[in-house]
């Protein structure tokens, strides 16, 4: 499991404009990192993604039955993407500017 875990991760950040990567599972701890905060941010950046996650899972399960696989957050400098796989939450940003010039 964590060589398939590092391989997706040196593949994600390998992408253009890939800035960081945190894994996480679900109770808020940090697994991996890649490129990415000091502890402090990291440990803030886990809980509050750990938190989203838990009640966007909430509203889509009120709403449909469908099941919350992705959260992405655009803002004028980054794009957040929230991914959620089996025990685990991956939590990527990308630099705004990159992502554009790929278009």
């Amino acid at each position: 499991m964590a060589q398939e875990i590092d391989s997706i991760m040196s593949r994600i950040s390998r992408h253009q404009g890939v800035e960081g990567i945190l894994l996480f599972n679900l109770d808020g701890i940090c697994i991996k990192s890649y490129n990415i905060f000091d502890e402090q941010k990291v440990k803030l950046c886990s809980t509050l993604c750990s938190d989203l996650c838990f009640r966007g899972k909430s509203i889509i399960k009120d709403f449909s039955n469908g099941k919350l696989e992705m959260i992405r957050i655009v803002t004028d400098l980054h794009e957040y993407m929230i991914v959620f796989e089996r025990d685990y939450i991956m939590f990527t940003i990308y630099k705004q500017n990159d992502i554009l010039s790929q278009k």
